[in-house]
């Protein structure tokens, strides 16, 4: 699974250990305030921490941009107690006390997204498991509930107004090939004379596409596979 889009501030090891195996990852928002007359974004996060020489793997912002701070899939970022060179982090820009409704505004909901996009590659690629519900309910966990994992932070966010079952959809649906444009399909049709066959497939063709479609080639048929995007309106 490919990552997110994202952009690079690479600080390099932290001098921890960063190549072991990956527990988890930790979803945070960083309570910074705003510049004055302005939205922060993660570029006012990735100085902030710069500044302080500390590091959180990727940070996403309302834009639904994000930048990682670390070699992609390297663990020794130190963002949360007892937990350095083990989980993958996630920073949001927001803060704990946010109401759900505000979580739900459009830009937010988009950082969410972006948030749960990096969830699911941790899954697939860090920890090589199934983007399932009950894999993101057990080892993708917030700052809060960091013990979970093996943590002992004391931190609070982020927050009880936080739409986890939002982020578990957007995960899934990450993982299944869906995009901001729509949900990625295959569109296998074979032909011969007069007679016409067709499947689609969903998110990639895989096995069972691949071997349908030897089987068609194999009797005789002419086969054509297009790729597109079915754009799907997005739950409320």
């Amino acid at each position: 699974m490919k990552p997110p889009k994202h952009d690079r501030l690479i600080q390099g090891p932290s001098g921890v250990d960063g190549h072991g195996r990956c527990i988890g990852a930790i979803i945070h928002t960083t309570e910074m305030a705003p510049r004055k007359g302005t939205d922060s974004d993660r570029h006012d996060i990735v100085r902030f921490l710069s500044g302080k020489g500390k590091s959180v793997p990727v940070v996403a912002d309302p834009g639904g941009g994000s930048t990682i701070m670390v070699p992609l899939g390297h663990l020794g970022s130190a963002h949360a107690l007892g937990l350095t060179g083990k989980a993958w982090g996630i920073e949001q820009v927001g803060f704990a006390h946010w109401p759900r409704a505000e979580w739900m505004k459009p830009g937010k909901r988009k950082m969410v997204a972006t948030s749960a996009a990096w969830a699911a590659w941790v899954l697939a690629e860090l920890m090589d498991l199934p983007v399932t519900e009950k894999n993101l309910k057990r080892f993708i966990v917030g700052h809060d509930k960091d013990h979970k994992l093996g943590g002992s932070s004391d931190h609070t966010d982020p927050g009880s107004g936080y739409p986890w079952k939002l982020f578990r959809e957007e995960a899934i649906a990450f993982a299944r090939g869906r995009h901001e444009e729509g949900d990625v399909q295959f569109r296998v049709v074979a032909t011969k004379g007069d007679e016409r066959r067709a499947k689609t497939f969903r998110v990639k063709l895989g096995k069972r596409g691949l071997a349908w479609i030897q089987k068609q080639a194999k009797l005789g048929f002419n086969v054509v596979v297009r790729k597109k995007v079915v754009h799907t309106e997005p739950q409320p």
